[in-house]
């Protein structure tokens, strides 16, 4: 950078991956470089969304070079080495690129210009990922007491006990209502789960695929994005694995961008970067480094039902979501 130093880029690299960038670029040494610092990180993004792959990027920064480099350690871990203009200035370690590309998409999607600058395909991409955390953000802000994810994160404590009592009454609630479908008990699920703020991911599952069945057109619509397709799936755990969550496949200009929504992880990202995400952060006994995932048939016939888009537009009008 012509007014800065070595040490301005290893903050600008450690904050994409702790504050976010806006943190950064806010600050005093760097604010006259925001487009610059701005346009760097959507040709990092777009680079390593065109080669996928790949293990290093490099990209002009204000008439310097940042390269970072992918490096396998000898314990299988991965570790960012980056430089500029050859110089190393640090090293990151246990990150992959594509964990560091999950970073940048959510820094992207915050800085205005870059619906401008990248390509239809990576403006498509970034709205639906945009959608998928504002949907998990909300459902898993309306359903906050889980037994599953309590037992996962503090082990078989006494609240998780209780978690798992309220959950069961809710679920036998389900089991006793007139329509005792599949769609009629899903609806169940959903309507307790928001009433009583407790569910697992189950419900969370049934009530992201219910959210997005109603908001997310008109969220990509908001963005610019009018002809959109959009078919909603329930995945749940097929092997080494008990978990259910949400996936929203969107089509836009020709192109699927597959998101999977999983308020009960409190992530959103695309499918295959979620499948190495709980590759990287499992949650045993719910979720394994070997875990496989495949469509629940039976659940995503329920999620994009007539019925049950009918009843959950009731239920979340109920609590002003829709």
């Amino acid at each position: 950078m012509n007014s800065g130093s070595v040490g301005d880029i290893k903050d600008l690299i450690l904050s994409m991956l702790t504050f976010g960038v806006y943190s950064l670029v806010k600050t005093a040494l760097l604010n006259q470089k925001k487009a610059a610092i701005e346009q760097a990180l959507i040709d990092i993004y777009c680079r390593l969304n065109e080669f996928p792959g790949s293990t290093n990027v490099g990209v002009e920064v204000d008439g310097n070079i940042l390269q970072i480099d992918q490096r396998d350690n000898e314990n299988g871990a991965c570790s960012l080495c980056v430089f500029l203009n050859d110089c190393p200035i640090t090293t990151i370690e246990g990150a992959s690129l594509r964990q560091f590309k999950r970073h940048l998409e959510i820094d992207i999607t915050n800085i205005e210009c870059g619906r401008l600058i990248v390509g239809q395909e990576v403006q498509d991409r970034l709205a639906a990922i945009s959608f998928g955390h504002r949907c998990s953000t909300i459902i898993s802000g309306v359903i906050l007491k889980s037994a599953t994810r309590s037992h996962a994160e503090h082990g078989l404590t006494e609240q998780a006990l209780v978690y798992d009592s309220i959950v069961g009454a809710l679920r036998d609630i389900g089991d006793h209502v007139s329509d005792t479908s599949d769609v009629g008990k899903a609806v169940s699920d959903v309507s307790a789960s928001l009433k009583f703020s407790c569910g697992n991911c189950r419900e969370m599952a049934y009530a992201a695929a219910g959210l997005a069945q109603l908001r997310a057109k008109d969220f990509l619509y908001s963005r610019g994005l009018k002809d959109v397709e959009m078919h909603i799936e329930i995945y749940m755990a097929e092997t080494n694995g008990d978990h259910a969550f949400c996936v929203a496949n969107f089509t836009m200009h020709g192109e699927v961008h597959q998101i999977a929504i999983d308020p009960w992880s409190q992530v959103s990202m695309s499918y295959d970067d979620y499948v190495e995400y709980v590759t990287a952060c499992p949650c045993p006994p719910y979720t394994e480094e070997n875990s496989t995932f495949g469509v629940s048939p039976t659940s995503t016939d329920v999620v994009n039902s007539e019925k049950f888009i009918t009843s959950t537009r009731e239920i979340f009008a109920r609590y002003g979501l829709v």
